[in-house]
């Protein structure tokens, strides 16, 4: 397959996210947002809120978080100062499960009607937390015990990845205008350029894929190789089709050798694109009618898993296997941790032990999704992808209060600790409140159906 083709291909799956396609007999609720609480900006981060029992068929009697030492947050930089995020009362957590090493009260509320995004990125001793809204992304930092580090806020595209031991690689405009990818401290304040790459007054970075000793830019406009500035913009090859690039999402990337393997699309379409470190198209494809009925944008996701992507999505949730091949394999659905039928709840996932796992919304331990009204709990699920039906463990979290179309919008991120048995998970809940919760998944994981 030509490169012309190749990239028209991805082109035409990434097209119109604003208009996503969804179908629903109840209709569309409304998407979810967070902002800074009590006004954002420099803060205390505060101390941790009081925990709840979490109750239901989960059994889980409830225990005391161990509390976050406040701490001053993002003072210069990017960070506006000011703002009452420490203040007044912490607040009530719906409950959390005893498995749950550490809960901590993220200085961020919900709000109707912005699109948002939590993402969780670690090192080797830290943990940031990413508030990602269509205008701004707000970063902060915290220790595995709850202690707050750092924090600031840039531009929505805006890229972190974990880098070396302790530290952070932050992609971002510098002053000049170029992008620059700066090594940082868990504190976020001080650092050291790694790359500096030119960059135009309009595109914007849509995935940061590492690959062997480079970083490269997936932009609205251009592949961009930051080792070396070698680029090749989408218009080379799209012509004035190459703007569909900018209302596109990126599921996920992965990387082997000098060659990436790109997933993204909307609506009910996915495109995929295998590329060089030079930004050469070496295979690609369309499927407009990749996902059912409930397909949202937001609710798609990938791990790299099993030498290429390991997709999920849908409800029941799906598992794909996409190879560098461009072949999908579908596993199958997992049927046991259930979602309100009429959503695709966000799928947050992440390899433990060399297991892919899962953490979603989901009625479970009970079983009738029919119900706007039940109220979902959350859970990791540890998958046999030879046998996805049913978690080969699960795991509960935390109680959240949320029911019914407020599942779709509710964002969930989630990484994998160096440990390589624990993982940190950053959620919302029916009242608001953004929660990171760091969780042992060696806890007494139930096994099977149970």
């Amino acid at each position: 397959m030509s490169g012309v083709r190749a990239v028209v291909s991805l082109s035409v799956a990434l097209a119109g996210l604003a208009a996503c396609q969804k179908s629903s007999l109840q209709g569309d609720p409304p998407p979810g947002g967070i902002q800074p609480a009590g006004g954002g900006g420099s803060s205390n981060t505060g101390t941790a809120g009081t925990t709840g029992a979490f109750a239901g068929g989960g059994g889980f009697a409830g225990v005391a978080a161990p509390a976050g030492v406040g701490g001053s947050i993002g003072v210069g930089g990017s960070v506006g100062l000011g703002g009452a995020s420490g203040s007044g009362p912490p607040p009530v957590d719906f409950g959390a499960s005893p498995c749950v090493i550490t809960s901590v009260p993220l200085p961020w509320t919900t709000v109707t009607g912005l699109v948002t995004r939590l993402e969780v990125v670690t090192s080797s001793d830290a943990i940031a937390v990413l508030n990602r809204q269509p205008g701004q992304l707000d970063i902060r930092t915290y220790r595995r015990d709850g202690t707050p580090l750092g924090g600031l806020q840039f531009a929505p595209d805006v890229q972190l990845l974990p880098n070396g031991s302790d530290h952070f690689l932050l992609i971002a405009r510098g002053t000049t205008g170029d992008f620059v990818a700066t090594d940082l401290p868990p504190s976020l304040l001080g650092g050291r350029r790694a790359f500096v790459a030119a960059s135009t007054a309009t595109e914007q970075v849509r995935a940061a894929v590492p690959l062997a000793a480079t970083i490269i830019l997936l932009t609205t406009e251009r592949f961009l190789n930051m080792a070396n500035g070698a680029y090749v913009p989408w218009t080379a090859v799209l012509g004035p089709e190459a703007q569909t690039l900018a209302s596109g999402r990126v599921y996920g990337a992965t990387s082997v050798g000098s060659e990436m393997l790109v997933a993204g699309g909307s609506g009910r379409s996915l495109g995929l694109m295998v590329l060089d470190s030079a930004g050469n198209v070496i295979r690609s494809g369309v499927d407009g009618l990749a996902f059912d009925s409930l397909a949202s944008a937001d609710a798609m996701t990938t791990l790299p898993f099993g030498g290429g992507l390991l997709m999920f999505d849908g409800n029941p949730t799906r598992l794909t296997q996409i190879g560098f091949d461009l072949s999908r394999t579908e596993l199958g659905h997992n049927t046991q941790m259930a979602t309100f039928y009429a959503t695709a709840p966000r799928i947050a996932p992440i390899v433990v032990m060399g297991r892919p796992v899962g953490v979603w919304l989901t009625v479970f331990p009970g079983a009738d999704n029919s119900q706007g009204t039940t109220v979902h709990q959350l859970y990791a699920c540890a998958l046999d992808v030879a046998a996805p039906a049913a978690c080969a463990t699960t795991l509960p979290i935390a109680q959240t209060g949320l029911s019914g179309y407020d599942i779709a919008p509710a964002p969930i991120g989630v990484v994998a600790l160096a440990d390589g048995r624990a993982f940190a998970v950053a959620h919302s809940d029916a009242a608001g409140h953004t929660w990171l919760r760091v969780t042992d998944m060696m806890c007494g994981p139930r096994a099977g159906p149970n």
